[in-house]
């Protein structure tokens, strides 16, 4: 089975940590949308993981893009998501399965984990979550991957 990891990481790149440990342990593939979103050939795939961090409650508005512009493409495939985020108390897998669902499609799995957070008040206490991503955090999203 084909693994593509379709990701958006922006403030402190904690989500591209993840990718990139993944990436250096596995025979994943990845891309990054902010860096190209075109010509990917999707149906060679069997299993598509979105990964983001959380801007306001959710995940980056351009992967619920990427699906809306490739539904075609991404119907019928194993979807999984891959969040980081400075606050591991808020569980934000009702939310994205939501977006999901409104576009026709169910989550096969979920992975969370902190990452480092300097967001607006954040920013005054020095962040949230600092160190992480740490190396449990990426043992644990490669494990995640490796049970797909």
């Amino acid at each position: 089975m084909k693994t593509l990891i379709i990701y958006c990481s922006i403030h402190h790149n904690n989500t591209e940590k993840i990718v990139n440990y993944i990436l250096e342990k596995t025979d994943v593939e990845a891309i990054n949308i902010l860096d190209n979103k075109d010509n990917i050939a999707l149906f060679e795939y069997d299993n598509l993981v979105f990964a983001s961090g959380i801007y306001y409650g959710n995940m980056d508005s351009r992967i619920y893009k990427f699906i809306e512009e490739n539904k075609e493409h991404v119907s019928g495939k194993k979807i999984f998501t891959m969040i980081t985020s400075g606050l591991m108390s808020v569980k934000y897998e009702d939310t994205i399965n939501k977006e999901l669902d409104v576009r026709d499609l169910v989550s096969s799995g979920f992975y969370q984990c902190r990452g480092y957070d300097t967001y607006g008040p954040w920013k005054l206490i020095g962040g949230l979550s600092k160190g992480h991503p740490n190396e449990d955090d990426m043992e644990n999203a490669l494990n995640f991957i490796k049970n797909i």
